[in-house]
């Protein structure tokens, strides 16, 4: 019984093996078909997707050139000065006030 069992393991297995190779290829050829019953219509829009993308890019950089946030740290804007009173360091603000009108 087992060398029938045995033989009986290998024709079944052969004949997964049968089926998907079949089902393989036939796959295969329904997409080559599909491809090329639909080559018309997909190559134009592979195109115009490709023209959105570089233009989504150039448009992005264009839009950080433009703006201040975005900068390098050496293309920063410069900052405001502080208010240094040269004086402060000798008078109290009090008798600088009493000396300018």
């Amino acid at each position: 019984m087992d060398e029938q069992l045995a033989k009986e393991l290998v024709k079944a297995r052969n004949a997964v093996k049968r089926k998907y190779r079949a089902l393989k290829t036939e796959i295969m050829e329904s997409q080559i078909k599909k491809e090329k019953d639909l080559k018309p219509v997909t190559e134009p829009l592979k195109e115009l997707i490709k023209n959105i993308k570089t233009e989504k890019k150039t448009v992005k950089e264009e839009e950080k050139s433009l703006s201040p946030f975005n900068l390098s740290k050496y293309e920063q804007p410069l900052k405001p000065r502080r208010n240094t009173n040269i004086y402060k360091k000798y008078l109290p603000t009090e008798q600088l006030e009493s000396n300018f009108p």
